[in-house]
This record gives structure tokens, sequence and C-alpha cells, in this order.
């Protein structure tokens, strides 16, 4: 299954600015998990120690996956059955 949730944001502030869900209304992600991954993107703005990627484990077997390069982040979230190396 492909990625259930894309975000690609500003490191800085956190602002998203593309955003994309699976066309699936069964696919599992609610509007918590949303509210997670703009948690994750705000809470990465003006971390300097921040890791360049990382893998979040949540509820309902699902994992955040997030990669950061010069200024944006990409963050996605899977399935834990999803390939990480596809994920990054």
């Amino acid at each position: 299954m492909p990625p259930l949730l894309t975000f690609v944001a500003r490191i800085s502030d956190g602002l998203p600015l593309v955003a994309n869900t699976a066309p699936d209304s069964s696919s599992g992600v609610t509007q918590e998990h949303k509210n997670q991954a703009k948690d994750i993107l705000r809470g990465l703005g003006g971390a300097t120690t921040a890791a360049a990627k990382m893998s979040i484990d949540t509820s309902n077997h699902l994992i955040f996956h997030y990669l950061v390069r010069d200024t944006l982040c990409y963050l996605t979230l899977t399935e834990q059955s999803y390939p990480k190396r596809l994920a990054f």
C-alpha cells in the first residue's frame, strides 16, 4: 500500500507547503494522525539537533517517517509493513 499521508514543510516554522492523503477512505488515517504530523513538523522548527531522518511509531501499526534536507522536511505516514527504503 502506498504512503497514507505525506507532507512537505519548511523547517523554520513548520508551515506545510504540500499535503497529500491517500484517496482510499478505508486507509485508517484520522484527524488525529494529521494533527500528530503537524505537531512533528512544528517540533522540528528551531531544533538544531534534529535527526536528518527518523521513524516514529504511532498507534494502529502506522509509522511516521521524516527526512530533513536543507530547509525542508519530508514527512510521510505508512503502514508498518511498508519498506523503509521506499519511505526515505
